[in-house]
């Protein structure tokens, strides 16, 4: 199952909405993977992670990273693919 939470416009919920599903998705035993793919890198903030301390999205697509490299854990046991400010450039 994929469901995605996207709109060009800030401040509409979709880090909230994704972090929120997410974790209702886990306490019902479900895996789930968020990809960040926000510049701000808002949901990788919104679950306590630095975006500066972790090789992210953006190194994958300039080709430095492999997408392996950059999945991270948190508490809910939900992996994640953090965005760095660094696509902003």
């Amino acid at each position: 199952m994929t469901i995605r939470f996207s709109i060009f416009k800030g401040g509409t919920g979709k880090t909230t909405s994704t972090v929120s599903n997410a974790a209702a998705l886990v306490k019902k035993g479900k895996k789930v993977l968020i990809v960040d793919q926000d510049q701000q890198a808002s949901a990788t903030r919104y679950l306590d992670i630095d975006p500066e301390q972790s090789p992210s999205l953006y190194e994958v697509f300039t080709g430095v990273e492999d997408v392996s490299n950059v999945l991270m854990w948190y508490s809910l046991q939900a992996s994640l693919k953090p965005m760095t400010l660094n696509a902003i450039e």
